[in-house]
């Protein structure tokens, strides 16, 4: 058995991508705006979708990614050791289809 760490998230289903978006907006008191979803490949780019709608004496804190990464492991069981920016959120055939529709 490998000790590699993960290469990606393991999002799998909507109800995977919602419990993080659910988990991400109650941690940091923000609604996340879905438009970009889509797009959003990597555990940075979902970051970079929260940051975005911090306010402006937030969005910098150094605390943010910490706090981020602790919401992902409530809402997912991964290590937190193994979450990095770059690391996939699901597999590109199943990435956050569920979030498309309510943007």
């Amino acid at each position: 058995m490998s000790d590699a760490a993960p290469i990606m998230l393991g999002l799998a289903s909507n109800s995977d991508e919602f419990a993080v978006i659910e988990e991400l907006e109650g941690e940091f008191g923000v609604t996340i705006d879905y438009a970009e979803a889509p797009q959003w490949g990597t555990v940075g780019d979902l970051f970079a979708a929260l940051r975005a709608q911090l306010p402006a004496e937030q969005a910098n804190d150094p605390d943010n990614w910490e706090r981020f990464v602790g919401a992902l492991v409530q809402a997912t069981d991964v290590d937190a050791e193994a979450i990095r920016p770059e690391m996939s959120l699901a597999d590109e055939a199943q990435a956050w289809r569920g979030l498309n529709s309510l943007s």
